[in-house]
């Protein structure tokens, strides 16, 4: 069996492995062993590949793998001890594919290859059938695993029995599969329900061998991008899951073809909120996959002190280790707080808003009040919607759908006012609420949060696109700014619109977007003028040039970026190289993060509370990465299945 899976397979010539065994003292020198032995050149001048010549990495010596085979123990050194002979290696390996021995073992290789020529060829062909069999088998199942994976749905049922309405997803789409495919149909029928002890690939040990491959691979691809490129930036937020376990999202942004992009690496459960352990745990991670945090150029979390503390904080100790991993504050998590903040420093705009909430749960509390509601509103009318407390675009729906169904409101409330059969206390709540929402302070805050919510709303949807970068930050922040303060001049229009439903007056408002722009502007400063190179003059270049390379010493030549920009000045073009690799792949927002959290629900919800943390991290993975799962060759995925461990039926 050995011969035949080499001769089916071929040799593994080990011609990238570490060459240093293969030393070899001289009297006037060392010499090893070179790759180019592994090649022949013919007169010509073209290459064929020597296929036969495998290389022993623990014995430092050459052999011909057909002689080894089929010849073994003539006296021919590259077929029993080993060839190391490098000063005339090229004179010696010329002579052996020359010789009758080594054509000779070809043959053999070459008749044996071939099932007619041999006297087991029956008993082959049988292997052959069954290798094809369970490979069409698994073909199927891993197509299925990495449908289900990469949708973040369930594979278990309550049992898994073929048949059963309980058996899960998993065997769902099996038996659905069965029903148009008679391969499938015939399998089932065989092996299906066998129970412990038949091989049948159906069981919930072989999807998840599958998941944890497919996951492997996927995680593989991202660090092998990350190392390629080099230069990297962190991103890291947490949020308790449904076991209230603590799941810190690790999100790496980095630079391929050109195109920043993010990829989910992992999630790390139970882990502490003190910025020392956050520290050490996204050290340790960058670590175990073979990250070198020394390429880190960026950081990006929200505004909690243990992760933007300036002393203290995540920030501030992963610089001590890496003082160019510069830190950018989220800028979406930083508009949202500007809102916040803006709210809690208007009491009117405070009040605003809890009767807004107060408004839908009235509504909502009662199926009867609802459908009283939903008779004053027409079809093409937006029902009301519920604050939410983290995420300000569900204010800006809230405040969308009061400003437009205001009359059906009042009307709604007003008949549940003089409705007798309601309760008094609900009569008197619904007057309450209809006497709130006709002051002039309420419709004001009304229609002036119902603009600004509409472009901050708009903005924060920009912030969380990943191509973002810090410059286009800038450009929203100084735009939302200049509208502001454009709005200022408005007051008489506004009081105008408000004036319609009420008549009490009073004010006040506050802005702090200039001091969050701050943040984002000391960071972009030493790159801005690569942006308008066509403006500065060769000293203003070689000036600010400088200053950059100050910042990045190590990974930015002077000279070469000097000359490189002077010279690109007068074209429409700037090479991606390490100057603008650096800027682009430091991130902005960490919205990444934000968005795992979303699947990390679809996945550890309450009927799958109990899973394991290396299951989570290999579904989340499939989940959020399902471009690269989608994408993923499944040969590889059966071949990696099948060289894991010894399996009962034959696939290779």
């Amino acid at each position: 069996m050995t011969r035949d899976h080499f001769v089916v397979h071929g040799f593994h010539q080990n011609k990238d492995v570490d060459l240093s065994k293969s030393k070899r003292q001289y009297s006037d020198q060392i010499r090893y062993l070179n790759k180019r032995v592994f090649v022949k050149v013919l007169k010509n001048g073209e290459t064929c590949d020597r296929t036969w010549l495998v290389y022993s990495e623990s014995l430092g010596k050459v052999f011909c793998g057909p002689c080894l085979l089929f010849n073994h123990g003539n006296n021919n050194l590259l077929a029993s001890t080993g060839y190391d002979d490098w000063k005339n290696a090229n004179v010696r390996l010329n002579q052996h594919e020359n010789s009758n021995i080594h054509k000779q073992s070809i043959l053999i290789m070459n008749d044996r290859r071939h099932i007619s020529c041999r006297v087991d060829k029956q008993i082959e062909s049988q292997i052959n059938e069954e290798i094809n069999y369970w490979r069409n088998i698994l073909h199927r199942l891993v197509v299925i695993t990495q449908s289900l994976s990469s949708r973040g749905l369930s594979f278990r049922g309550h049992d898994q029995n073929i048949g059963s309405i309980h058996n899960g997803n998993f065997l769902m789409v099996v038996e659905v599969l069965a029903k148009f495919d008679p391969f499938m149909s015939q399998h089932i029928a065989k092996y299906g329900n066998k129970g412990s002890g038949s091989t049948s690939y159906l069981s919930s040990t072989i999807y998840e061998e599958l998941i944890q491959l497919m996951a492997n691979k996927v995680t593989s691809k991202i660090i092998d991008e990350i190392k390629k490129n080099k230069y990297f930036s962190i991103v890291l937020d947490s949020t308790p899951d449904f076991s209230h376990s603590d799941q810190l999202s690790i999100i790496l942004r980095y630079v391929h073809q050109g195109v920043p992009v993010e990829h989910f690496l992992t999630f790390i459960s139970g882990c502490s909120h003190k910025s020392q352990q956050l520290c050490e745990v996204a050290c340790n991670t960058l670590k175990k996959f073979n990250i070198p945090i020394e390429d880190c150029r960026g950081q990006s979390y929200d505004n909690a002190s243990n992760m933007s503390g300036q002393y203290t904080g995540l920030q501030a100790r992963i610089r001590e280790i890496n003082p160019l991993a510069v830190y950018v504050p989220c800028a979406a998590h930083s508009l949202n707080l500007v809102g916040v903040h803006a709210v809690e420093c208007c009491p009117e705009a405070t009040n605003f808003f809890c009767n807004l909430q107060h408004l839908y749960t009235f509504f909502s509390a009662s199926t009867h009040r609802w459908d009283i509601l939903m008779t004053h509103f027409s079809s093409k009318s937006k029902t009301l919607k519920r604050i939410n407390t983290t995420r300000w675009s569900s204010r800006d729906d809230a405040c969308l759908s009061y400003n437009e169904s205001w009359n059906e409101i009042i009307n709604a409330l007003s008949e549940i006012e003089k409705e007798n059969s309601e309760t008094p206390e609900t009569r008197s709540e619904a007057a309450g609420l209809r006497h709130n929402f006709e002051y002039l302070e309420t419709n004001f805050m009304a229609i002036l949060w119902g603009f600004l919510l509409n472009r901050l709303n708009a903005v924060s949807k920009k912030l969380q696109s990943i191509e973002i970068d810090v410059v286009i930050v800038l450009e929203l922040y100084d735009s939302l700014i200049e509208l502001i303060r454009s709005q200022r001049n408005e007051f008489d229009n506004y009081e105008e619109k408000a004036l319609i439903r009420s008549t009490i007056k009073q004010y006040k408002t506050r802005n702090e977007l200039l001091k969050r722009r701050q943040a984002y502007n000391s960071f972009c400063e030493p790159f801005f003028f690569l942006t308008r190179l066509f403006e500065l003059n060769p000293c203003e270049i070689k000036h600010k040039s400088n200053n950059l390379w100050k910042i990045y010493p190590n990974d930015i030549d002077r000279e070469d970026l000097q000359t490189e920009l002077l010279h690109l000045k007068d074209h429409l073009l700037i090479k991606f190289g390490p100057k603008t690799q650096i800027f682009v792949c430091t991130p902005a927002t960490n919205c990444s993060a934000e968005r795992s959290f979303s699947c990390l629900k679809r996945i550890k919800n309450y009927q799958r509370s109990t899973m394991s943390q290396q299951r989570l991290n290999a579904l989340a993975t499939l989940c959020i990465e399902n471009k690269i799962t989608t994408e993923m060759d499944y040969e590889d995925i059966i071949k990696a299945f099948a060289e894991q461990k010894s399996r009962r039926k034959i696939i290779l």
